[in-house]
């Protein structure tokens, strides 16, 4: 078990790697081409080619505004727009709508607005129109001016009616939903919401029904195409047999017919010397000849149409037998597709009451949230898991005079960040409650050793014979507290994490040190060195450990919620005890995820001294 779950990590690893290095390639390239482009503008300004000046300025914004540098993007943009005031005014309102998307990444709503607002009353396009009218109605929202969302969210609307847009139905139902719940409408808000569930239904049936259309109708074209290339085949041999058949007679024939012409030049030779005495048996035996030819001829006739009817017998034997074939494999195939399904369905049983006993043994495994509310009344803690299992959690122990708490986040979620999470707990409570170290920066040096000697050093030469160079890392974020309640005094260590410090309803950002506890494959062990902060534990002081899961869940429009947000909601809940906290918190991420699939695991801890 220990072999397949360390070779699972050292997969993951892999993966990880290539997409690292496939986003370097992509940052050089980047800049590579704004160099390119720079000269470029440099060229155009000496030739005072203004068109193409612009051109080039727009181009530079685009990967700045595609690579998340926004700031540049905008600046560049608005070079290209003061030369296309003079030379290309039908691209202006193009890159107003450029400039207004940067402000809303950079969460400058208000400025994102006007910069909609002016490209709306200079664009005559009817489809560009109605998407400014979707950013315009979202910038309405944000700026939390819900009656003009509201307003043009409803000119959209009846738009989408009278194009069936059902797209842009469930946007406009969307929005009308979130504006009404703001403005505390709640008969509107239901409704739209109602609306908003029963459009997403019909997407989802539509799509589904075309699919299955689609699936049947290719499945259909197969066979009418295999069943044509057979009675194709089938009828050209058919023609070619008869074809032969008919030459082969005729030839029979005039061979006769031949004959029979010559007896006759004999036998009118032979009658002009005895035509008197030979009339009578001349008119018999032209009877007779007539009778034998005309006897032979029905013959024939009868002959040829026996041999086609066989043909025909033999060829539907032929195809109804292929048929019998045809139906015996396909029930062949429905019923082992019907086996496989049964199998399929019980290692899914199976899967799922395995992953319900990991549930269950890092229930047990980990501390009780009583751990830290008896040590500290005013806390909380919120842990929501994006499956059965999870790779955040939080550790405490109890040594002397020191209370220790760390907020951990194990790389991945589900199975594979259980197991790492059941690790990290084992080696935190070795290193403090056995080996007895008390130093936050010299318990992260540890957890790190003992994460490396942990490691199958087989798998990692098998790896390194198959020329597989790998050089990430895997492991943990953590921030780990030590709290000394003789000396009233906290002693703080990250790696790669971070945590909020709140005092008189102001927020401070401690970032702790960059290096990694983790799994270095491929390569010699790797040190890690750490770094003890120390703060005075101060009356009405509130801090804030957590994963990054919350800031990166999504909404209904895929944004994050982000770190602004994130420390926006801790703020506004300083006057509430720490059980409301909690409750505002939870409420806050449910309301911000809605029907949206969960993104990562999610923890937040909460302590007022």
């Amino acid at each position: 078990m220990k072999a397949k779950f360390f070779r699972l990590i050292f997969c993951m690893l892999l993966i990880l790697c290539k997409l690292q290095s496939f986003s370097q390639q992509i940052s050089v390239a980047n800049q590579k081409l704004i160099d390119s482009h720079k000269e470029e503008v440099i060229k155009y300004q000496n030739e005072r080619n203004n068109n193409k000046l612009a051109t080039t300025y727009a181009k530079i914004a685009q990967i700045y505004r595609v690579s998340g540098s926004y700031e540049k993007a905008i600046e560049y943009f608005n070079l290209s727009l003061e030369i296309n005031k003079t030379v290309n005014k039908g691209a202006i309102p193009t890159i107003l709508t450029f400039i207004a998307n940067c402000y809303e990444n950079l969460q400058q709503h208000d400025k994102a607005l006007s910069y909609l607002e002016e490209s709306l009353k200079l664009t005559t396009d009817k489809d560009f129109q109605k998407s400014l009218k979707k950013q315009i109605a979202n910038a309405y929202f944000e700026t939390k001016n819900y009656d003009k969302a509201v307003a043009i969210s409803k000119e959209l609307l009846e738009i989408a009616n009278e194009k069936n847009d059902t797209l842009l139905q469930k946007y406009c139902y969307g929005i009308l939903k979130e504006s009404y719940e703001k403005l505390n409408n709640d008969k509107e808000a239901k409704y739209y919401s109602d609306l908003y569930l029963l459009i997403s239904q019909k997407i989802s049936s539509d799509k589904n029904r075309e699919m299955s259309i689609r699936a049947a109708n290719e499945r259909a074209a197969k066979e009418v195409a295999l069943v044509e290339n057979e009675s194709q085949r089938l009828k050209l041999k058919l023609a070619q047999d008869s074809i032969f058949k008919s030459e082969q007679e005729n030839r029979e024939n005039r061979e006769k017919i031949n004959l029979l012409n010559e007896n006759k030049r004999l036998l009118e030779e032979h009658t002009k010397e005895q035509e008197a005495k030979l009339q009578n048996e001349k008119k018999v035996r032209n009877y007779l000849i007539l009778g034998i030819s005309a006897l032979i001829l029905l013959l024939l006739g009868i002959t040829y149409l026996l041999k086609i009817n066989r043909k025909k017998s033999r060829l539907l034997g032929a195809q109804n037998e292929m048929l019998e074939t045809q139906k015996s494999t396909i029930q062949m195939q429905f019923i082992d597709i019907s086996q496989k399904n049964k199998m399929i369905q019980e290692k899914h049983r199976k899967l799922s009451e395995s992953i319900t006993s990991a549930r269950r043994i890092q229930t047990a495994i980990l501390p009780l949230e009583t751990s830290i509310t008896d040590h500290f009344p005013e806390s909380f803690v919120f842990l929501r898991a994006r499956d059965v299992v999870s790779g955040d959690f939080y550790w405490v122990s109890q040594q002397e005079e020191k209370f220790f708490i760390a907020a951990v986040d194990c790389t991945g979620h589900g199975v594979p960040g259980a197991f790492m999470s059941v690790i990290t707990n084992t080696l935190l409570n070795e290193i403090v409650n056995e080996n007895k170290i008390f130093i936050p920066s010299e318990i992260l040096k540890n957890l790190h050793e003992k994460f490396l000697s942990s490691l199958h050093e087989k798998n990692i030469r098998v790896l390194e014979k198959e020329d597989i160079k790998i050089s990430a890392d895997d492991g943990v974020d953590i921030t780990l507290f030590c709290i000394d309640k003789k000396n009233q005094k906290i002693i703080a260590a990250c790696s790669n994490h971070y945590f909020f410090k709140v005092k008189e309803n102001k927020i401070e950002t401690i970032e702790g040190n960059i290096g990694f506890i983790g799994l270095f494959l491929g390569t010699k062990k790797k040190k890690c060195y750490f770094t003890d902060t120390e703060i005075p534990i101060e009356k009405g002081t509130t801090f804030y450990m957590f994963s990054d899961g919350f800031q990166d869940q999504q909404n209904f429009e895929g944004k994050k919620f982000n770190q602004e947000r994130f420390k926006n909601m801790i703020l506004e809940m300083q006057t509430l005890n720490m059980t409301e906290q909690k409750n505002v918190v939870e409420k806050t991420f449910n309301e911000w995820r809605r029907n949206e699939p969960q993104i990562d695991d999610v923890l937040l801890v909460g302590l007022r001294f």
